[in-house]
């Protein structure tokens, strides 16, 4: 009778040490299982954060402009207010100070204009359609090789 207690204790040392073999294997791999999940239940990362659709990109030969769709999601329904992303890209280093121009509308008149210095990571903003246009409250999104910036905007 005193090889029964031996032989469950066995076991259950057994499975323990199967459990965590089983564990850490598992977690290995959880990153793809999280974005496997995710595509098959259809989610996406919200425009609020990844900065709505590429519109269009513009090559100035040393670096490269993003500009994003307007984005105006709000938690039900559409917002009034959105903003527009915009971002700047260089495979060495962006110019200290670029100026640019945006018909984000698409109706061939320019409706703001920013300066960004890239040294003090700055920007400026100005309408040029007498719309009410500011820099949301981060400003500039600073990366190794590039820069970024969004728009706060109205919905016309």
């Amino acid at each position: 009778m005193s090889s029964v207690p031996m032989i469950k204790s066995f076991l259950g040392y057994a499975w323990v040490t199967l459990a965590i073999i089983i564990s850490i294997m598992g977690f290995k791999d959880v990153h793809k299982f999280g974005q496997l999940l995710a595509s098959k239940a259809g989610l996406q990362i919200s425009e609020n954060w990844r900065g709505g659709k590429v519109d269009y990109i513009a090559d100035h030969g040393n670096y490269v402009t993003i500009v994003h769709k307007a984005v105006f999601a709000g938690p039900i329904s559409e917002s009034q207010n959105g903003f527009i992303q915009i971002d700047w890209s260089s495979s060495t280093t962006l110019p200290h100070v670029i100026y640019e121009e945006f018909d984000y509308d698409h109706d061939r008149r320019m409706d703001f204009s920013i300066q960004l210095n890239t040294l003090n990571n700055t920007a400026f903003v100005k309408s040029l359609s007498g719309q009410d246009i500011s820099i949301t409250d981060q400003e500039v999104l600073i990366y190794s090789k590039s820069r970024t910036i969004r728009v706060n905007i109205k919905k016309r």
